[in-house]
């Protein structure tokens, strides 16, 4: 028989303390688990034209009415965004009781290539971020043939150190002071890129481009003082660059 110390022992008292304890935390447990008041409800997060909400959380592996308490971690969450091509860097908060603040820097699609009836998407890197079957505004290349394309990897055509070569010329061209076309054709083994004012320049195969860009603008800026707006500036050799009047 049980003696009036032993039931008082500071052991028993503890035991049950801990045992009444763990109990109020599996019904509060169980209370997150069945209660509405917890579940996703809200996901803000920064816009694109890329991005929408199911594709976010698609991209997440959570879902709308998920209990935002027992999601995955804030990094995890993270994580996964960054497996997204278009997703360069990813901030996720949990807003309790039911919201997710998604912060994120998309990247910019730089090319885009026509393929039978949509636009291969690239970055600076030549990576492909996606397709759009409508127009965008990135440059458009187009004359390069591709081997193959794989979302979130780096684009194969042929002549890829040409292709490599023209995001060179690209980035020279929006650092110019000079307006050009947002359309680059690579035909008969050079590039050819145009003003807005109507002036085309061939590149040839894009070698040694700072001092093809820069001849190109030298001759460019003498053609403007005399108010001619057509005809070919070849840059495309190794030799003096000439000027074609009638873009021969």
């Amino acid at each position: 028989m049980m003696t009036e110390a032993e039931y008082h022992s500071p052991s028993k008292a503890m035991t049950l303390l801990v045992v009444l304890f763990a109990g109020v935390l599996a019904l509060f447990a169980v209370s997150l688990i069945m209660t509405d008041f917890y579940k996703l409800k809200t996901v803000i997060y920064t816009p694109n034209p890329y991005m929408t909400e199911e594709i976010l959380l698609e991209q997440m592996g959570i879902r709308k009415e998920n209990n935002i308490v027992f999601l995955m971690s804030e990094h995890i969450l993270e994580q996964q965004l960054l497996t997204h091509p278009f997703i360069e860097q990813a901030e996720v908060t949990k807003i309790l009781p039911g919201g997710l603040d998604v912060k994120l820097i998309y990247r910019t699609p730089f090319f885009s290539i026509y393929n039978s009836g949509f636009y291969i998407l690239l970055d600076e890197s030549l990576r492909v971020l996606g397709v759009d079957p409508s127009e965008p505004e990135a440059v458009g290349v187009s004359g390069f043939r591709f081997r193959e394309f794989k979302i979130g990897q780096k684009i194969k055509v042929e002549n890829q150190q040409i292709l490599e070569r023209t995001v060179d010329l690209v980035i020279l061209m929006k650092k110019s002071h000079l307006a050009f076309s947002n359309v680059i054709e690579y035909k008969d083994d050079s590039v050819f890129v145009q003003t807005q004012d109507g002036i085309r320049g061939s590149f040839g195969e894009v070698e040694n481009v700072e001092r093809r860009f820069n001849d190109f603008v030298v001759i460019y800026e003498s053609l403007k003082e005399k108010g001619t707006t057509t005809g070919l500036i070849d840059v495309s050799t190794e030799g003096l660059p000439t000027f074609k009047p009638f873009d021969q």
